[in-house]
């Protein structure tokens, strides 16, 4: 039927129970105590076994005292329905529950469905992978290329090519290199298609580490080398170069005419 204003909630009415199966009584099977004090026996319905009893006649009542006129048994099936207290429960209309309503902390992680959390539009920031960002915010991870190991235990230079353009780093690694003259200098050399430039690690004998290469931006390359050249004296320096194209050829050569006489070098760049 028509009405003025909202839409009214959806009621549901039921009637408190109490079960007195199994409680003996005081005085035994016939006194009783109510969980809810009544005015009269009409008030409530008493049930024996399922079968409704009589009001007045088969029991009375006094506030929250019940008093049976026969045995009630602790075996018999004993409860009791109150009339005049029903229990009313409303089922509120859709979308009428508004934030406020809602008290702090009411709702927990669990009554959330993971499917139904969009942390990205949420959280500001990086957002971990774990919690369904990407782990980064303008991060590409770099591809690394290890090139074939050479052997320095003859020749006077080796040349590794092909270096990709948008090489970021490289890693130019030295295991027991050395050359047959006294100055045992090893020149490492960045070129493009024009040539080579040098940058060098000096030393006065064979020498293991590492050199990393680093791009700057524009052709510009810095690098800074740690390296051991016997066994107890380390040689550590950096430099710069500056090239006149894009880098794509790397060379290693010892200084002056000397040759290779023993040892490997390899190297890793990134792109």
């Amino acid at each position: 039927m028509p009405f003025i204003g909202n839409t009214p909630d959806v009621n549901f009415t039921s009637f408190a129970k109490q079960d007195l199966t199994g409680v003996t009584g005081s005085p035994a099977k016939r006194g009783y105590t109510l969980s809810h004090a009544v005015a009269n026996a009409n008030e409530i319905e008493v049930f024996v076994n399922n079968v409704r009893q009589e009001p007045t006649e088969a029991y009375t009542v006094s506030g929250t005292g019940l008093t049976m006129t026969g045995d009630v048994e602790t075996s018999d099936d004993f409860y009791i329905i109150f009339l005049g207290k029903a229990i009313q429960t409303t089922v509120t209309p859709d979308g009428s529950v508004s934030t406020a309503k809602i008290a702090d902390s009411a709702v927990s992680t669990a009554k959330i469905a993971s499917s139904a959390v969009n942390l990205t539009s949420k959280v500001t920031g990086v957002l971990p992978v774990a919690n369904g960002g990407t782990g980064s915010s303008s991060f590409t991870a770099s591809t690394m290329t290890l090139a074939t190991t050479q052997a320095t235990t003859s020749e006077t230079e080796k040349d590794f090519m092909s270096i990709p353009s948008g090489t970021k780093r490289i890693t130019v690694m030295f295991n027991g290199v050395s050359g047959n003259g006294s100055d045992n200098s090893v020149l490492v050399q960045l070129g493009t298609s024009g040539g080579f430039i040098v940058y060098g690690i000096n030393s006065t004998n064979t020498i293991s580490g590492i050199l990393t290469i680093c791009h700057m931006g524009s052709n510009l390359f810095v690098g800074s080398h740690a390296v051991r050249y016997n066994s107890s004296t380390g040689v550590f320096g950096g430099g710069h170069v500056q090239l006149g194209g894009t880098l794509d050829r790397l060379r290693i050569r010892p200084n002056g005419s000397d040759s290779f006489d023993a040892g490997s070098v390899n190297v890793m760049y990134e792109s």
